[in-house]
């Protein structure tokens, strides 16, 4: 969350966000739809070149998140 919020610390996250377990949740379904969507695209044009997504830690594919 302080990634997608771009918080500098973690200490800033804990003060100004209280998300519940559910908004959560939500929060992780909605990404992981999106990504779907994503890799569904991207194995139909066979393209790599996609300017929405961006590359997660691990090195897979995502989409950019934003506020």
């Amino acid at each position: 969350m302080q990634r997608m919020t771009e918080h500098h610390s973690i200490t800033i996250s804990e003060r100004y966000m209280h998300p519940t377990p559910d908004v959560r949740l939500r929060a992780m379904a909605r990404l992981d739809t999106a990504n779907a969507g994503l890799a569904a695209r991207e194995a139909g044009q066979g393209c790599s070149g996609d300017k929405t997504a961006t590359r997660t830690a691990t090195g897979h594919k995502a989409l950019a998140v934003s506020h």
